[in-house]
């Protein structure tokens, strides 16, 4: 009978932005960051809510930012998107998710 293998710290982050986009918060992510043991760290996006960085012997530095991003830019009546961004250093990989 074949063994599941628990998933990388970095593709349960992806599935949390995903789970926290649907429900539009998050707290997902938080919680997935949380347990991981992944510290909060200053930002450097000038909009980000928080960040987090965790660093990793197989999948080296993984850090996910949540912040802010005006998609229709100085328009003061549009709504702001909520976007979730996360990198891996190894493999080099980047994801991004948004919800309104």
């Amino acid at each position: 009978m074949p063994t599941s293998t628990p998933a990388s710290a970095y593709d349960q982050l992806v599935a949390a932005i995903d789970q926290a986009c649907l429900e539009k918060k998050d707290r997902p992510v938080v919680d997935v960051a949380e347990a991981l043991g992944m510290k909060e760290v200053a930002s450097a996006w000038k909009t980000a809510y928080w960040q987090y960085v965790l660093e990793t012997e197989d999948e080296g530095t993984i850090t996910v930012i949540h912040g802010w991003n005006d998609p229709s830019g100085p328009n003061p009546g549009s709504s702001e998107a909520e976007l979730f961004e996360i990198t891996r250093t190894r493999p080099p990989a980047r994801y991004r998710n948004q919800y309104e």
